[in-house]
């Protein structure tokens, strides 16, 4: 059975062969841990597959990035923190009454 077939299978609860998971860093987690990362993806490449050619540690982009961003929804994400996840701090329908417009 193939990856997406068990995604799939596990979307519909129609019990796959295995669980689908998946394992992610956050840039700031690199940045602090990065020789100790590094070491540890190379033990468990089957986990941790997509980190084997991480490049750059440092570089960081979208919601990743310190400051504000606007999504194709239009809705503010604020980063206070370079490397860790930004929050929502606006959205462009802020109230209820504002749907209909």
């Amino acid at each position: 059975m193939s990856t997406m077939d068990d995604r799939m299978k596990s979307l519909k609860r129609e019990y796959p062969e295995y669980i689908p998971v998946g394992v992610s860093f956050l840039p700031a987690t690199w940045r602090r841990h990065r020789d100790g990362l590094r070491k540890l993806v190379h033990r468990f490449p089957e986990i941790f597959e997509s980190f084997m050619e991480v490049e750059d540690y440092d570089a960081v982009s979208g919601t990743y990035a310190a400051g504000q961003h606007v999504d194709a929804w239009g809705c503010v994400w604020s980063n206070v923190a370079e490397g860790m996840e930004a929050i929502v701090t606006g959205h462009p329908v802020p109230t209820r009454e504002d749907i209909r417009e």
